[in-house]
């Protein structure tokens, strides 16, 4: 009953939190129920699984609440709209630049406006009328309290053509669709740090006696990455990024036969080896095709689709410094055209994958329980591929390199650093033998901890640039040791499943990092006008 009373509860605090930053609440109140209820399902599903007895039901109300911090955070920093409710009048004032009772209250500070045609809109209040704040220009709600920004209502029929054309031409020249520059030439920088992490984790396991397991679905990852990084350099416009694009490719081949020699090595338990002697394992024919036309899908499919869904407008390059100037409408277009670019492509590769496996490995046939590990790969290769091309076009089209982190953000921030500082202290004494107790763990959880401490303290020193490092380790490292500890578990390894859970619990860290922080992002910089002191 108490715990029917406190998903209520928040139902209504989300409902509320929904509407006061102009969105339908209703979209909120499903993902309260299913986070709260699903999430706790699946701790009593894994407490039963461990036979935790009396634990399954803490670790069920563990989970609900991570449900509904989750939740509560999406309702709070959820974008903004412009949804109003069907009771709530819209009120009417003649007075273009005065809040309801501003005249009752004391002298207050307000920015000045220019004046306007009588045949124009009202401009909008300069200050929040609920909380008092200034407001952003532009802006439709306040930055402080989030309510919708109070803006007087006018026929606007009455303007003459000559204002019509000024108005359309002034959404071309305000501050609002200010050009931005798209720097394709970050998403190389990361196809180079992704290489330098496989590189670490390559080197760590040739060296003999780490005493940590080495997990060949990180380094699958990172191909799948290195080949969406591929995709979205191909959609393009240039010869050049064409080529670093064709190098990536490239070198995700490469990749993936380092790691089959390494695994082979591992498996045969020849640590220690030289480079020569891992190039003496044998590679089948069929893994060389099945790398290679995944690469083929990747590549051909970016470019098929870019050319199918060009926009009419295209982003024409004029600049001298690898970057591309476009319009906030061109933005808008370029975000749509890379987004589906990525689905169609990733749709096609999963289908020709799972139709190239099937039909030349009869292993599948022979053991039906493989089925479920190579289709949850599929999916979970797919969802790489979807992902990483507008992954890396947000971090291409970043406005600003600044984030001003407050309250819960920065308390997480700090919460996350003490956290990984604490891994990397756990995963070095695994690693020396100074822990009493057998612990598995894996190289790349490791690395991931170190490039999370990483981002972590970039995010809390105002850095936007740590958001896009926590990201990607975390995403690499989690998703490959998902797939790893999935497929033992489902073929009867029980020692892997607490590196399973660790996956699905780990997954969270991220998700409330950007339910945290997306509220802080400092996009535009606020134009300070001279003030007047109207009474």
């Amino acid at each position: 009953m108490i715990e029917i009373l406190a998903l209520i509860a928040l139902v209504n605090i989300n409902k509320k939190n929904a509407l006061a930053r102009g969105r339908k609440p209703g979209g909120f109140i499903a993902l309260t129920i299913c986070l709260w209820l699903g999430l706790e399902f699946l701790g009593a599903f894994i407490g039963g699984a461990l036979n935790l007895g009396f634990g399954i039901y803490v670790l069920a109300i563990i989970m609900a609440g991570i449900g509904a911090l989750i939740s509560y955070l999406a309702a709070k920093n959820c974008k903004p709209g412009t949804y109003m409710p069907p009771a709530q009048p819209v009120i009417q004032n003649t007075a273009p630049n005065v809040e309801p009772a501003a005249f009752s209250g004391p002298a207050q500070m307000q920015y000045m406006t220019t004046p306007y045609s009588e045949y124009e809109q009202g401009t909008l209040t300069s200050y929040c009328h609920k909380c008092g704040a200034p407001l952003i220009e532009g802006a439709l709600f306040c930055s402080d309290c989030g309510q919708q920004r109070y803006m007087p209502v006018q026929p606007v029929n009455t303007r003459t053509s000559i204002e019509k054309n000024d108005a359309v031409q002034f959404q071309y020249n305000s501050n609002d669709s200010v050009p931005c520059t798209v720097e394709p030439m970050r998403a190389v920088w990361t196809a180079v740090w992704l290489i330098g992490i496989w590189l670490m984790i390559y080197i760590t396991h040739i060296l003999p006696d780490n005493n940590l397991i080495y997990c060949g679905s990180v380094s699958y990852t990172i191909v799948t990455v290195l080949l969406g990084t591929g995709m979205y350099l191909l959609m393009q416009q240039g010869v050049k990024y064409k080529v670093y694009a064709g190098g990536i490719m490239f070198m995700a081949v490469l990749i993936y036969l380092f790691n089959y020699f390494l695994l082979d090595v591992l498996i045969l338990g020849r640590l220690g080896v030289n480079l020569h002697d891992l190039f003496l394992s044998s590679i089948s024919l069929m893994r060389i095709i099945n790398i290679l036309l995944r690469v083929f899908v990747a590549a051909g499919g970016a470019l098929l689709f870019t050319r199918l869904l060009r926009p009419k407008r295209q982003c024409e390059p004029v600049l001298d410094n690898d970057t591309t100037v476009t319009w906030d409408s061109g933005v808008k277009d370029e975000k749509k055209r890379v987004w589906r670019t990525s689905l169609y492509t990733a749709l096609v590769s999963m289908l020709i994958q799972i139709v190239f496996t099937i039909s030349t490995s009869r292993i599948y046939s022979e053991r039906p329980i493989l089925l479920v590990t190579f289709f949850v790969s599929c999916l979970i290769t797919a969802t790489t591929l979807f992902f990483t091309p507008p992954a890396l076009h947000a971090l291409s089209a970043m406005k600003t390199k600044h984030i001003q982190l407050s309250g819960w953000g920065l308390v997480w921030c700090w919460l996350c650093v003490a956290g990984m500082f604490f891994s990397i202290a756990m995963y070095i004494a695994v690693m020396v033998n100074l822990v009493p107790f057998p612990i598995q763990m894996y190289s790349s959880q490791f690395l991931m901890s170190i490039v999370a401490f990483t981002g972590f303290i970039m995010l809390i020193a105002k850095k936007r640039l740590g958001w896009y490092i926590v990201l990607f380790g975390s995403y690499v490292a989690l998703v490959g040791q998902f797939n790893e500890s999935f497929n033992a578990v489902v073929q009867g390894a029980t020692d892997y499943t607490p590196l399973l859970t660790g996956a699905i619990f780990g997954s969270l860290n991220p998700l409330i990092t950007w339910l945290s922080i997306r509220g802080a992002w400092r996009a535009n910089p606020v134009n300070i006008r001279q003030p007047l002191l109207v009474q």
